[in-house]
């Protein structure tokens, strides 16, 4: 397999802020925004599980990459819609574009987020996609793409970030 994906599973639908190198944009309830970003460490994940919402964690982002380094794809959403009951209900769907334009993973449903929502408007999907690119997969800029279909704002938004990977 050219490109080597493990899904970690995390309870990681806690909710709080978010530090990273670039600003994240938080939206408000049912007007979505999904935000994609990469980092060579999971440390992101201990964070974000492991300390109180009053915390904001740091993301380290990376936009380049080596053959044979492992780096880890987060998607943060806000803005998701909420109903009367407090509940949510989105789809979280990741698309990886190679330099070339071909599609090298789709996923519809990566991520389900459904049931009671406790928090302060930031969720990051349950599921985290390591990535480890091998010596004769293209070098060049590919594209994580994460798109959102919410149930309950009845919208559908995608984000993305580019990873150039080098030999």
């Amino acid at each position: 397999m050219a490109i080597i994906f493990r899904i970690l599973f995390a309870a990681l639908l806690l909710c709080s802020n978010v530090y990273a190198l670039e600003p994240m944009r938080v939206n408000q309830s049912g007007d979505p925004h999904v935000e994609v970003f990469v980092s060579d460490s999971t440390k992101f994940m201990d964070d974000w599980v492991n300390t109180p919402s009053s915390y904001a964690p740091v993301i380290k982002r990376v936009k380049e990459a080596r053959f044979n380094q492992m780096v880890h794809a987060g998607i943060v959403i806000s803005g998701f819609g909420i109903d009367s009951s407090s509940k949510v209900d989105f789809v979280v769907g990741v698309e990886i574009i190679a330099p070339n334009g071909a599609v090298f993973l789709k996923d519809e449903r990566f991520a389900v987020h459904k049931g009671q929502f406790k928090g302060k408007g930031i969720i990051m999907a349950n599921k985290v996609l390591d990535m480890e690119f091998e010596p004769n997969d293209p070098v060049g800029a590919y594209t994580i793409k994460a798109t959102i279909i919410d149930n309950i704002a009845k919208k559908r938004v995608s984000g993305s970030t580019n990873l150039t990977i080098k030999p």
